[in-house]
């Protein structure tokens, strides 16, 4: 088995790996990380973005919930915390 057979042949994306900014920098960086070459189609690209619709960024704010038990945390949270707390993270 060579190496070129060790990696997969096809990934799709279902998502948007970046958002704004510079494409084709994005694409290079991802290219970079996961060792691959990145392709589109180009036939029949017209009919294809007929049936591909490109997101819409809305940016929503949530207010911080208040919990009547000022105990409660979620299992997540602490997780963070914990990984944060052995970070050495300067301010």
């Amino acid at each position: 088995m060579t190496e070129q057979d060790e990696h997969p042949m096809v990934l799709g994306f279902t998502a948007s790996p970046m958002f704004g900014g510079n494409p084709t920098a994005a694409f290079r960086k991802l290219e970079a990380n996961l060792d691959c070459v990145i392709h589109s189609p180009r036939a029949n690209r017209d009919e294809l973005l007929t049936h591909v619709h490109c997101p819409i960024f809305r940016h929503v704010c949530y207010d911080t919930p208040q919990y009547s038990d000022h105990n409660y945390t979620s299992k997540n949270l602490s997780a963070v915390d914990a990984i944060i707390a052995t970070m050495n993270i300067g301010s």
